[in-house]
């Protein structure tokens, strides 16, 4: 028999499978595969396998229930060709672009310039996944003209994008000067 895990709601109401903070559910609901939806994960006690399925694809993330006393065999597996940890990216010039898969929204600490001495802040900023030679590596930015546009589109996890730099832009609100961004959708080759 297979457990349904019931993944979190994210803030924006997405599912969120990467932050699922099972000690704050209630008990495990136990269902058969075949009348599992696909906006579940699944975890198949029959088999020895780990691996979490979502949407009916395996996942890179393995999940281990770590209150059994079986700890698993760390020597027999291997790395996935993504990098989880984050990278700012702070375009130079205007027409840097990047194609990305679309994330998530969090937030990242900082620190805030203007102090004297610079304290930290929490800065909020959009997560994607790009595509870097063989490696997937995640990359942010937190630029709030970017964020708010990406905000107010309420994009799924998952959506193609290619996101560019086009300059700084005076605002028409203050003197200041903001980074200016177009964030087009991407559409996959037909065959």
């Amino acid at each position: 028999m297979a457990k349904q895990i019931t993944p979190n709601p994210s803030p924006s109401g997405d599912l969120d499978f990467m932050n699922n903070d099972m000690d704050k559910k209630g008990p495990v609901q136990e269902q058969k595969v075949s009348d599992v939806s696909s906006d579940v994960a699944v975890i198949d006690e029959t088999e020895s396998s780990e691996v979490m399925v979502m949407s009916g694809k395996p996942s890179l993330l393995t999940v281990v229930d770590l209150s059994s006393e079986e700890f698993p065999d760390m020597d027999n597996t291997d790395v996935a060709p993504i990098d989880l940890m984050s990278e700012y990216w702070t375009p130079k010039v205007a027409g840097e672009k990047k194609k990305v898969v679309f994330a998530h929204f969090g937030e990242m600490e900082v620190l805030d310039q203007k102090t004297n001495p610079p304290s930290p802040q929490m800065l909020k900023c959009a997560f994607f996944y790009e595509k870097q030679g063989e490696h997937i590596k995640c990359v942010s930015n937190g630029s709030k003209r970017l964020v708010g546009a990406l905000e107010s589109l309420h994009l799924a996890p998952g959506t193609l994008l290619q996101v560019e730099y086009l300059g700084k832009k005076k605002n028409s609100t203050n003197s200041n000067m903001s980074d200016d961004w177009s964030v087009k959708p991407l559409v996959p080759k037909k065959a």
